[in-house]
């Protein structure tokens, strides 16, 4: 008789170590559901921010919209404040607003290693209209692009040549001097 009075009570203890209270799994979903929700949340933001271009993602979109040889430019036009991409000269898609501020100034180095200011020609359209653009920037068949930088709102960045992704840089002068190591990379 000890010995089942014993035994019910150690089966009790044992079931008390290993049973949770409804107040304690009540915590334990919540706790769970706050960090489920938390760690959601800037998963999507981070994924909402990668959707806006930038100067810094500019280069990364086109590729990924760039079929083998081909073409791909995207132009941004002065009157309408609107860009477009264009393969191959053709318009792909909509238009969409200014990614920049209206205060944007394009540079690139000249022969002699000085910035000088970008005037991007006129563009007809097939309806024969003109269109001031503001910006252009394209990656052509071997994935080389334009060597252009842009003053926007106190940032400078450059868009390299050399198949690299665009910098935030501090001046004009460290564009010169990446550019310079980069040409003495290709040449090595």
């Amino acid at each position: 008789m000890l010995k089942i009075l014993v035994l019910t009570v150690i089966a009790r203890i044992k079931k008390q170590q290993h049973s949770f209270t409804l107040f304690e799994l009540l915590i334990v979903v919540l706790i769970i559901g706050i960090s489920y929700t938390l760690i959601l949340n800037n998963f999507r933001t981070q994924k909402d921010e990668s959707k806006y271009l930038s100067f810094l993602n500019l280069r990364s979109m086109l590729v990924e919209n760039k079929q083998a040889n081909e073409i791909i430019t995207i132009r941004c036009f002065e009157d309408s404040k609107k860009c477009a991409i264009f393969k191959d000269d053709v318009l792909d898609g909509e238009d969409f607003d200014w990614f920049f501020s209206e205060d944007v100034i394009f540079y690139h180095i000249d022969q002699y290693q000085t910035a000088q200011k970008i005037e991007f020609p006129i563009f007809i359209d097939e309806d024969k209209r003109e269109e001031t653009v503001i910006f252009e920037y394209s990656i052509n068949t071997k994935g080389a692009s334009d060597d252009i930088f842009v003053e926007d709102m106190d940032t400078i960045y450059f868009l390299g040549s050399f198949f690299e992704e665009a910098k935030r840089i501090k001046s004009i002068d460290e564009v010169i001097e990446h550019r310079e190591i980069l040409f003495k990379k290709v040449n090595d």
